[in-house]
């Protein structure tokens, strides 16, 4: 990397490699560079992507153009993601997994999609090492269940209204090819 790219405090980013990749939006491909970093959200479109792909967003109607196609964005909560809290206190023994129920926290007055949505450990949580959340998909509902492991070999208690992990919505679940298989 020529420079560092700084995050939105103004920290540089732990950059762990950089990559081509061929990107699918919509009808239309396009070939460009990827840096891959821990960040808190599954993507994001720089500048260089979005002049390269010939994309525009339009904020106030939230939509990705892109040549002659219009895609919708999701744009919910924080960078369109949901805290996920425990209903209840969990004891979890050692080296034990459980599934539990976790609650979605919405802003008030803010509607969840009925899309699927996309479960996964809060950074917060997870540098925490009290447990770990698996990535799950997951129908939305007042109630959703979450997957905990306590790998530890002491057991574990998280109360009740702990912040376990976010959530964000998937528009659309792509079956599965040899291509894509690992």
């Amino acid at each position: 990397m020529k420079h560092d790219i700084l995050t939105e405090n103004g920290m540089a980013l732990k950059v762990k490699g950089k990559c081509e990749l061929e990107f699918q939006l919509g009808e239309y491909t396009v070939n460009g560079s990827a840096v891959i970093a821990q960040i808190g959200v599954d993507c994001v479109m720089g500048l260089d992507f979005l002049k390269l792909s010939g994309s525009v967003v339009d904020v106030a109607s939230a939509q990705l153009k892109v040549k002659d196609e219009v895609h919708q964005l999701t744009l919910e909560g924080e960078i369109g993601c949901f805290r996920i809290t425990l209903c209840d206190t969990q004891h979890i023994p050692p080296m034990t997994e459980i599934v539990c129920d976790g609650r979605i926290e919405t802003p008030p007055g803010t509607k969840l999609s009925e899309e699927p949505l996309l479960i996964e450990s809060s950074s917060v949580f997870l540098s925490s090492g009290r447990a770990l959340v698996a990535r799950t998909l997951v129908k939305p509902g007042p109630v959703i269940p979450v997957r905990m492991l306590n790998p530890s070999s002491v057991s574990r208690t998280i109360y009740k209204s702990t912040e376990i992990a976010r959530t964000s919505p998937i528009c659309e679940v792509f079956p599965s090819s040899e291509t894509t298989r690992g």
